[in-house]
């Protein structure tokens, strides 16, 4: 309670059995925490808990107030028919898995972040752009997409996409122990189709994107939502355009 600090280090705090861990008030529950069977982790007021929590089968994970949990670039992991439950301005930040019987329930103001990139990692803005190529490719997987410095798609009858990816200018969003810089873009999707037949399947591509690409949170990438515009006639193909705002955090460990 109040200021107290449980468990930081490199080795797990075990809870086996129907063994509880609560923490409370300026409480900071810290890195590796094991929660098994009917175990229970409570965390209240604005008390942390950090890195590496994993919380087995009729566990129960409540998080109140102004608490934040699972701060760090491990997952917390919920298997079985555990629980998480968020309530007032709580955040759960961070590669996050729920399987299973397991439940998430986030209310109040509460939020779950995605999982950020690592600083270090390799070619980071080439894992972004791989993680929103491969989402698309998987929304409309029987268009033909052409991909930046990728060979030219041949015209045919049906329609098809240019996509690239923009990145912005990079910004720190967090500071302290776990610094986040986030980097805004836009994932342009541009919808070829052939001329003189009206604009019906170019429309209909279109909005696909659009719902595939709107309010999506994709590992270390957030999308925002879309916006459709003209593009024109441009050369042999009628053209509209998709671009679709998304932004990535880094974490500096």
């Amino acid at each position: 309670t109040s200021a107290s600090v449980f468990a930081v280090g490199a080795v797990p705090a075990v809870f086996d059995g129907a063994g509880s861990l609560q923490v409370s008030g300026a409480a900071s529950a810290g890195m590796l925490v094991d929660v098994d069977g009917a175990g229970s982790l409570q965390v209240a007021g604005s008390a942390t808990s950090v890195a590496d929590v994993a919380v087995d089968g009729a566990s129960s994970v409540q998080i109140v107030g102004s608490s934040t949990f699972a701060l760090g670039a491990a997952p917390a992991s919920f298997d079985g028919a555990s629980s998480l439950a968020l309530t007032g301005s709580s955040t759960v930040s961070w590669g996050v898995t729920v399987t299973g019987a397991s439940a998430l329930a986030l209310t109040g103001t509460s939020i779950m972040r995605p999982t950020p990139l690592v600083i270090g990692a390799p070619a980071p803005w080439e894992t972004v752009a791989n993680t929103l190529r491969g989402h698309l490719a998987t929304s409309i997987p029987s268009t033909p997409i052409q991909y930046d410095n990728a060979p030219d798609i041949a015209p045919g009858d049906t329609p098809w996409v240019r996509f690239t990816v923009l990145f912005g200018e990079t910004s720190q969003a967090q500071s302290g122990s776990y610094a986040t810089y986030r980097t805004p873009g836009v994932a342009k999707c541009v919808v070829h189709s052939p001329l003189d037949i009206g604009d019906e399947g170019a429309l209909t591509l279109a909005e696909s994107i659009n719902q595939a690409m709107r309010a999506r949170t994709l590992p270390g990438v957030t999308l925002r939502t879309p916006y459709v515009r003209r593009g024109g006639r441009r050369g042999d193909a009628w053209t509209l355009v998709v671009d679709c705002p998304f932004f990535a955090d880094e974490i500096a460990l």
